[in-house]
Protein backbone atom coordinates (compact mmCIF):
# COMPACT_ATOMS: atom_id res chain seq x y z
CA UNK A 1 0.00 0.00 0.00
CA UNK A 2 2.88 2.44 1.16
CA UNK A 3 4.70 1.60 -2.46
CA UNK A 4 1.39 2.24 -4.70
CA UNK A 5 0.98 5.48 -2.61
CA UNK A 6 4.76 6.70 -2.76
CA UNK A 7 4.45 5.92 -6.70
CA UNK A 8 1.16 7.65 -6.85
CA UNK A 9 2.92 10.91 -5.35
CA UNK A 10 6.01 10.49 -7.76
CA UNK A 11 3.89 10.26 -10.60
CA UNK A 12 1.52 13.11 -9.92
CA UNK A 13 5.24 14.94 -8.94
CA UNK A 14 6.66 14.27 -12.43
CA UNK A 15 3.06 15.17 -13.94
CA UNK A 16 3.16 18.68 -11.89
CA UNK A 17 6.91 19.32 -12.92
CA UNK A 18 6.23 18.82 -16.78
CA UNK A 19 3.33 21.57 -16.56
CA UNK A 20 4.87 23.65 -14.59
CA UNK A 21 7.98 23.74 -17.03
CA UNK A 22 10.50 22.90 -14.12
CA UNK A 23 14.71 22.85 -15.07
CA UNK A 24 16.31 19.61 -14.24
CA UNK A 25 19.37 20.06 -16.38
CA UNK A 26 22.02 22.92 -15.71
CA UNK A 27 24.86 23.12 -17.62
CA UNK A 28 27.92 25.36 -17.74
CA UNK A 29 28.21 26.18 -21.23
CA UNK A 30 25.72 25.71 -24.07
CA UNK A 31 27.74 26.74 -26.72
CA UNK A 32 31.35 25.08 -27.46
CA UNK A 33 34.05 26.21 -29.82
CA UNK A 34 37.25 24.47 -30.41
CA UNK A 35 39.81 25.41 -33.38
CA UNK A 36 42.55 22.86 -34.34
CA UNK A 37 45.61 22.94 -36.62
CA UNK A 38 47.38 19.98 -38.56
CA UNK A 39 50.07 18.98 -35.94
CA UNK A 40 48.37 20.10 -33.03
CA UNK A 41 47.38 17.56 -30.01
CA UNK A 42 44.46 15.23 -30.61
CA UNK A 43 42.45 14.40 -29.39
CA UNK A 44 40.68 17.31 -27.74
CA UNK A 45 39.10 16.91 -24.04
CA UNK A 46 36.49 18.78 -22.64
CA UNK A 47 35.20 18.00 -19.49
CA UNK A 48 31.60 19.02 -19.53
CA UNK A 49 30.07 20.13 -15.73
CA UNK A 50 26.24 19.03 -15.82
CA UNK A 51 24.10 19.24 -12.41
CA UNK A 52 20.59 18.20 -11.54
CA UNK A 53 18.42 21.12 -10.32
CA UNK A 54 14.87 19.49 -10.47
CA UNK A 55 12.84 18.18 -7.12
CA UNK A 56 13.47 14.77 -7.77
CA UNK A 57 16.01 12.24 -8.37
CA UNK A 58 16.45 11.34 -11.97
CA UNK A 59 18.10 9.75 -14.74
CA UNK A 60 20.46 11.92 -17.12
CA UNK A 61 20.58 9.98 -20.67
CA UNK A 62 23.58 11.91 -22.39
CA UNK A 63 24.63 11.65 -25.98
CA UNK A 64 26.54 12.57 -29.29
CA UNK A 65 24.88 12.88 -32.93
CA UNK A 66 28.49 12.70 -34.63
CA UNK A 67 31.47 9.93 -35.07
CA UNK A 68 34.04 12.15 -34.55
CA UNK A 69 32.68 13.26 -30.66
CA UNK A 70 32.35 11.28 -27.87
CA UNK A 71 30.56 11.64 -24.25
CA UNK A 72 31.21 9.17 -20.72
CA UNK A 73 31.36 9.83 -17.70
CA UNK A 74 34.64 11.54 -15.55
CA UNK A 75 36.64 8.17 -14.76
CA UNK A 76 35.21 5.52 -17.63
CA UNK A 77 37.97 4.40 -19.64
CA UNK A 78 35.95 2.89 -22.74
CA UNK A 79 34.91 6.42 -24.61
CA UNK A 80 31.00 6.18 -26.48
CA UNK A 81 28.95 8.23 -27.91
CA UNK A 82 25.99 7.39 -25.19
CA UNK A 83 25.88 7.69 -21.62
CA UNK A 84 23.00 6.96 -18.62
CA UNK A 85 22.98 7.23 -15.25
CA UNK A 86 20.95 8.36 -12.27
CA UNK A 87 21.65 12.07 -10.50
CA UNK A 88 20.49 12.70 -7.12
CA UNK A 89 18.87 16.31 -6.16
CA UNK A 90 21.04 18.94 -6.69
CA UNK A 91 24.31 16.48 -7.02
CA UNK A 92 26.58 17.68 -9.93
CA UNK A 93 29.17 15.66 -12.60
CA UNK A 94 31.92 16.07 -15.28
CA UNK A 95 30.65 14.41 -18.20
CA UNK A 96 34.41 14.00 -20.60
CA UNK A 97 33.82 15.06 -24.59
CA UNK A 98 36.24 13.67 -26.31
CA UNK A 99 36.88 15.19 -29.93
CA UNK A 100 38.83 13.76 -33.05
CA UNK A 101 40.32 16.23 -35.75
CA UNK A 102 42.46 13.67 -36.94
CA UNK A 103 38.91 12.26 -38.60
CA UNK A 104 38.17 15.67 -40.00
CA UNK A 105 38.80 17.35 -43.51
CA UNK A 106 39.76 20.90 -43.12
CA UNK A 107 36.57 23.25 -42.94
CA UNK A 108 34.34 23.87 -40.12
CA UNK A 109 32.15 21.42 -38.57
CA UNK A 110 29.19 20.75 -36.29
CA UNK A 111 27.85 18.45 -33.68
CA UNK A 112 25.45 18.20 -30.98
CA UNK A 113 25.65 16.83 -27.42
CA UNK A 114 21.84 15.80 -26.12
CA UNK A 115 20.70 15.89 -22.52
CA UNK A 116 17.81 14.77 -20.89
CA UNK A 117 16.15 14.42 -17.35
CA UNK A 118 14.55 11.20 -17.32
CA UNK A 119 11.61 10.17 -14.75
CA UNK A 120 12.85 6.89 -13.05
CA UNK A 121 9.20 5.89 -12.90
CA UNK A 122 7.58 6.24 -16.13
CA UNK A 123 10.22 7.29 -18.03
CA UNK A 124 8.93 10.52 -19.46
CA UNK A 125 10.77 13.06 -20.23
CA UNK A 126 11.23 16.38 -17.48
CA UNK A 127 13.73 18.63 -19.13
CA UNK A 128 16.00 18.38 -22.15
CA UNK A 129 19.50 20.57 -22.34
CA UNK A 130 21.20 20.67 -26.06
CA UNK A 131 24.85 21.49 -26.45
CA UNK A 132 26.58 22.89 -30.06
CA UNK A 133 29.85 21.91 -30.92
CA UNK A 134 31.90 24.12 -33.43
CA UNK A 135 34.99 22.18 -34.40
CA UNK A 136 37.70 25.23 -36.68
CA UNK A 137 40.20 22.64 -38.98
CA UNK A 138 42.86 24.80 -40.21
CA UNK A 139 40.14 27.63 -40.48
CA UNK A 140 41.88 30.96 -40.50
CA UNK A 141 39.31 32.81 -37.92
CA UNK A 142 39.15 36.66 -38.11
CA UNK A 143 37.83 37.97 -35.34
CA UNK A 144 35.48 40.53 -35.60
CA UNK A 145 36.74 43.79 -34.64
CA UNK A 146 35.12 45.18 -31.40
CA UNK A 147 35.17 48.48 -29.88
CA UNK A 148 36.98 48.67 -26.21
CA UNK A 149 35.18 49.52 -23.17
CA UNK A 150 34.34 53.17 -22.82
CA UNK A 151 36.96 53.74 -20.06
CA UNK A 152 39.58 52.64 -22.10
CA UNK A 153 38.27 53.93 -25.20
CA UNK A 154 40.87 56.48 -26.71
CA UNK A 155 38.33 58.82 -28.87
CA UNK A 156 40.07 60.85 -31.23
CA UNK A 157 38.98 64.29 -30.99
CA UNK A 158 39.91 67.11 -33.34
CA UNK A 159 42.67 69.61 -31.71
CA UNK A 160 40.93 72.75 -30.57
CA UNK A 161 41.81 75.69 -32.11
CA UNK A 162 43.04 78.35 -30.30
CA UNK A 163 40.62 81.02 -30.80
CA UNK A 164 41.91 84.24 -32.63
CA UNK A 165 42.04 86.83 -30.28
CA UNK A 166 41.43 89.99 -31.81
CA UNK A 167 43.01 92.79 -29.98
CA UNK A 168 40.75 95.94 -28.52
CA UNK A 169 42.11 98.70 -30.99
CA UNK A 170 42.16 101.75 -28.86
CA UNK A 171 39.97 104.88 -30.52
CA UNK A 172 42.72 106.93 -32.15
CA UNK A 173 42.18 110.30 -30.16
CA UNK A 174 40.56 113.10 -31.99
CA UNK A 175 42.43 116.08 -31.93
CA UNK A 176 40.45 118.57 -31.34
CA UNK A 177 42.01 122.13 -33.00
CA UNK A 178 41.31 125.22 -31.11
CA UNK A 179 41.51 127.82 -34.04
CA UNK A 180 43.90 130.70 -32.53
CA UNK A 181 42.62 133.79 -32.09
CA UNK A 182 42.98 136.41 -34.81
CA UNK A 183 45.48 138.58 -34.86
CA UNK A 184 43.20 142.00 -34.84
CA UNK A 185 43.65 144.16 -37.67
CA UNK A 186 43.97 147.67 -37.34
CA UNK A 187 41.42 149.09 -39.32
CA UNK A 188 42.77 151.08 -42.54
CA UNK A 189 41.69 154.70 -42.24
CA UNK A 190 41.06 156.21 -45.61
CA UNK A 191 42.81 159.95 -46.17
CA UNK A 192 40.33 162.46 -46.44
CA UNK A 193 39.77 163.47 -50.67
CA UNK A 194 41.82 166.36 -50.29
CA UNK A 195 44.61 165.04 -49.18
CA UNK A 196 44.27 162.04 -51.99
CA UNK A 197 44.34 164.62 -54.50
CA UNK A 198 47.51 166.75 -52.78
CA UNK A 199 50.18 164.23 -54.47
CA UNK A 200 48.30 165.18 -57.92
CA UNK A 201 47.66 168.50 -57.73
CA UNK A 202 51.24 170.13 -56.42
CA UNK A 203 53.14 169.17 -59.62
CA UNK A 204 50.67 170.98 -61.56
CA UNK A 205 50.96 173.92 -59.20
CA UNK A 206 54.91 173.77 -59.32
CA UNK A 207 54.44 173.45 -63.19
CA UNK A 208 52.03 176.71 -62.80
CA UNK A 209 54.44 178.37 -60.60
CA UNK A 210 57.81 177.56 -62.98
CA UNK A 211 55.48 178.81 -66.36
CA UNK A 212 54.34 182.07 -64.56
CA UNK A 213 58.31 182.80 -63.09
CA UNK A 214 59.44 182.34 -67.22
CA UNK A 215 56.75 184.46 -68.14
CA UNK A 216 57.56 187.01 -65.77
CA UNK A 217 61.21 186.98 -66.73
CA UNK A 218 60.26 187.36 -70.17
CA UNK A 219 58.07 190.48 -69.61
CA UNK A 220 60.48 191.94 -67.71
CA UNK A 221 62.77 193.09 -70.78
Amino acid sequence: MDSILAKFILTIASIFAVLTGSNYIKVAENDLVFNFKTGGNFPIYYFLNVENVGPQKVRFDVSSNANWVFVYREGQSQPTDFVSLELPQNAPINFVLEIHPERLEDKTHNAEISIKAIQLQDYSVLDTKKISITLNKNIQITPTPTLPPAEAEVSIQTPLTSPTITPALSPTPTLKLTPKPASPVSPKIEAPASERVKPIIRPLEQLIESLRLFVKFLFRF
